[in-house]
């Protein structure tokens, strides 16, 4: 699933444009978001009283998903072509 049929890494494939940066950059982010480190991060920040920076990343994350589903809203016809 990772081996890209052996086209090497997933760092080579998005510095050749086969992979774009940011897929990679999610891809990390849900690792790290599902495993139990995700839960001490939250902890330790609602400890030091920066339970803020949990709502502004949701935010973020909401406004940017919203617009990657805006952007690819553009359906033409099917039957155009034909």
């Amino acid at each position: 699933m990772f081996g890209a049929n052996g086209q090497g890494s997933l760092f080579e494939l998005a510095a050749s444009g086969a992979v774009k940066p940011v897929y990679i950059i999610a891809g990390i982010a849900g690792i790290i978001c599902s495993v139990p480190v995700a839960g001490r991060v939250k902890d330790l920040l609602l400890k030091r009283n920066l339970g803020y920076v949990i709502d502004i990343a949701s935010v973020c994350a909401l406004i940017y998903c919203a617009a990657m589903l805006a952007q690819g809203a553009y359906n033409p016809f099917i039957y155009f072509r034909f």
